[in-house]
């Protein structure tokens, strides 16, 4: 366990001890996995943002796995996600800078510290990422920069084209890649990825991880991106199915809805893997599960 793990460890158990248990469950999954990628990516987060960032890591995801909780427990008690409209999550949430930075260490911690998140990690990075060809890869909403820029970094022929809505993911994902320095190889923009165009050229691969649950209509999002890519490239595409999130918006109720609306967009189904949390809600009506799938485009 490296250094810079082991002090966010510390630092969750002695701020957030009621957080524990879970970490050391997500580590458990995959020791060796966790160890090198967790590690290292604290190591890019903490060489552009400085060592306090720790500690803002560890209350994001604290606060962050408490929300996410309440939110699945309204969600079982009135049947349904709290927006409805994009336009709604977008002035709640994505424009919303403190928030967002708030939000984004959250969702970058649970990568390595929710047990359904490390198997799709797992997925993610040994069955996607190891098949990548060199070229151009385009990220549907980096985030915080995570996902893409461990797929640079494994790769020194891949460049990286990240499209995000909000100006917050455009300030921290490019200071992730200086961490991991790939920022050569790494360009952000905000861009609706609603509202795509085409006259950028085709890309060779994508990731679009956790977006479509947070769309109105993710089948058309699908057919207006698969355009994008060329005849035969590898597509990474996560979400979330009946699993409540201040800006979850699309109610996924079935694996193979998600699986549809890729076919029908004009991808192929190459690999799916699909992850729920260890422990449930006792009686709980809504199973909160994660899904990926790797696509080749037809």
């Amino acid at each position: 366990m490296g250094k810079l793990q082991q002090q966010f460890y510390t630092l969750l158990t002695q701020r957030h001890p009621t957080m524990s248990r879970g970490v050391e469950e997500a580590r458990a999954i995959s020791p060796a996995l966790v160890d090198r990628h967790f590690d290292e990516s604290l190591r890019w987060a903490v060489h552009s943002f400085g060592e306090d960032i720790l500690t803002k890591i560890a209350d994001s995801y604290a606060g962050y796995t408490m929300e996410v909780n309440r939110a699945q427990l309204d969600y079982e008690r009135v049947g349904r996600y709290q927006v409805s409209s994009f336009a709604e999550a977008n002035e709640l949430v994505y424009q919303q800078s403190d928030y967002m930075k708030y939000y984004y260490w959250g969702v970058f911690a649970i990568l390595f510290c929710w047990p359904h998140y490390v198997e799709l990690m797992d997925f993610y990075l040994n069955r996607f990422v190891k098949r990548l060809p060199k070229g151009r890869l385009i990220e549907i909403a980096p985030g915080h920069g995570a996902w893409g820029v461990l797929a640079v970094n494994s790769n020194e022929q891949i460049t990286l084209e990240g499209w995000d809505i909000s100006p917050t993911s455009i300030e921290m994902a490019p200071l992730m890649a200086a961490g991991a320095n790939v920022q050569d190889r790494c360009v952000y923009k905000i861009a609706d990825a609603t509202k795509l165009s085409h006259d950028q050229g085709q890309f060779d691969a994508a990731v679009c991880s956790f977006m479509l649950e947070h769309l109105e209509q993710p089948g058309l999002f699908l057919a207006d991106f698969s355009p994008a890519l060329k005849s035969g490239a590898l597509a990474y595409v996560s979400l979330a199915l009946t699993a409540a999130q201040t800006d979850h918006i699309y109610e996924f109720k079935q694996e193979s809805e998600a699986i549809l609306m890729a076919e029908e967009a004009g991808f192929e189904l190459l690999e799916c893997k699909v992850a729920r949390p260890k422990r449930l809600m006792p009686n709980a009506r809504f199973v909160p599960r994660v899904q990926a799938m790797i696509l080749r485009k037809i």
